[in-house]
């Protein structure tokens, strides 16, 4: 029996998709980063929403607390606003259209390769996989392979640098590589209810 007047929160479904990702790779991206440079300075996988301006203020909030600032990074950011196309099909809550930022941070000094090879794949690829492998895993989505979750998959290297949408009004105050999904296509189903005992 599904229970249609629960609200459905895609963005606390999201954080615990994200707090999957982070059992799955910590310790690998760890040790990947430390293989890379010699350190890491990993110590979770931060997860927030909201639009691309708050996301500005909440580095730089965070940045002025010194144990804030250890967790800023690697990040998972969903960014708001999104539509919920609802009433499609039976069972389904809504279907949308994400777009998803893995960032980390990087060297102003690194080159493509440099980038590829210290960032992208040590920490952000494992990221990435990690959360479409969980997208597809979730009770709460309906797809159920990950090779055939739709999306376009981005590189953004030298991302916080530049202007996010397009504003540099709204660009990033920290060196970050990224890879942005756009057009991330999921459908959320309402939690099924616990079936009733005569």
């Amino acid at each position: 029996m599904i229970n249609q007047t629960v609200p459905v929160y895609i963005t606390d479904i999201l954080r615990s998709i994200v707090a999957k990702v982070q059992d799955e790779v910590l310790a690998t991206i760890q040790t990947n980063e430390t293989t890379a440079l010699g350190e890491t300075a990993i110590n979770a996988i931060d997860y927030q929403f909201g639009h691309k301006r708050e996301l500005i203020q909440t580095l730089a909030q965070m940045d002025a607390d010194s144990t804030l600032r250890l967790y800023k990074y690697p990040l998972v950011y969903i960014v708001l606003d999104f539509r919920e196309a609802r009433g499609k099909k039976p069972g389904v809550f809504a279907s949308t259209r994400l777009n998803v930022i893995i960032a980390h941070h990087t060297d102003a000094t690194y080159k493509i390769t440099d980038r590829i090879e210290k960032v992208f794949k040590p920490v952000i690829d494992p990221i990435y996989y990690s959360f479409i492998r969980q997208l597809a895993k979730a009770p709460q989505t309906l797809q159920g392979n990950p090779d055939m979750i739709e999306h376009d998959r981005w590189l953004r290297s030298y991302w916080g640098t530049q202007a996010v949408g397009g504003n540099s009004a709204i660009a990033l105050n920290d060196y970050v590589d990224a890879v942005e999904i756009t057009n991330l296509d999921l459908e959320f189903n309402y939690e099924p209810c616990l079936p009733v005992v005569p």
